[in-house]
């Protein structure tokens, strides 16, 4: 379905395509509440529909016959959401993008935390940089592709965020909303990292330089949409949650352009 045939069936149903009114927090907190408000099998093409632009093969591996569970790690530095399991193991990890600037996160901030395992995380080196903040006349022969954005004239030496959260699990899988259970990710190869992104940029051309970069795919908003109105189909003759469908046609309204 092309994009001004999705705005056509839309407008049918009462729905205004509007993403430019919303930020990208408003999307990302529609997105993460409309769980809330929708049956499992809404539910359920809701996370088919974030998982878009991942390859059907592995996305099955990952996420087939698995109970899914949207899930924020309220973590700063973090990403914004992921879906868990049942035994809330981390199944897909979501930095969602819409125009808002690539977030840093300095060296100072990652060094010193604990790595994963696997060899993507062990690999990431750390170039000569300038420690600690300074201005950017003061950056004498720093090797590093990226720094924190300026504040009264003074910036970090950092990484691109997606190579923080793919490199060490330190101070975002951590104990759940509830206080009784935690995340985990045992190995960071066994999960999707996606980047929710509106004009569906890979994570090299969003993040240049960023040495996790060809672990992320990427899911467009046009291919998000495509999905969530398959969910708005189905929540409509959901009679069980009849609140279903306005949950999911919100959430349309935020990440359609007109």
């Amino acid at each position: 379905m092309a994009g001004d045939d999705l705005i056509a069936r839309m407008r049918n149903h009462g729905l205004i395509p509007r993403a430019g009114e919303f930020s990208e927090r408003d999307a990302t907190d529609g997105i993460f509440g409309l769980f809330e408000h929708v049956g499992s099998y809404t539910a359920w093409l809701v996370h088919s529909a974030l998982l878009a632009g991942v390859e059907p093969v592995q996305r099955d591996r990952v996420v087939s016959g698995q109970e899914l569970w949207i899930w924020t790690p309220n973590a700063n530095p973090g990403p914004d959401f992921g879906i868990l399991n049942a035994d809330n193991r981390v199944l897909a990890v979501f930095e969602h993008k819409r125009d808002a600037y690539s977030n840093v996160t300095s060296y100072g901030t990652f060094q010193g935390r604990r790595r994963f395992s696997d060899a993507v995380a062990q690999s990431l080196t750390i170039p000569k940089y300038t420690p600690g903040l300074h201005t950017p006349e003061a950056c004498r022969g720093c090797e590093s592709h990226w720094h924190t954005g300026l504040r009264h004239g003074r910036w970090a030496a950092g990484m691109p965020q997606i190579d923080f959260y793919r490199s060490t699990p330190d101070g975002w899988i951590r104990s759940l909303k509830n206080g009784e259970s935690s995340a985990h990710l045992p190995d960071p190869a066994e999960a999707l990292w996606v980047l929710l992104d509106r004009h569906g940029r890979t994570a090299e051309e969003a993040f240049p330089h960023a040495h996790t970069a060809a672990e992320w795919h990427t899911t467009s908003y046009h291919d998000f949409a495509l999905g969530l109105w398959a969910a708005y189909e189905y929540a409509m003759n959901d009679t069980a949650i009849p609140q279903g469908a306005e949950h999911v046609g919100r959430v349309l309204e935020m990440v359609v352009y007109p």
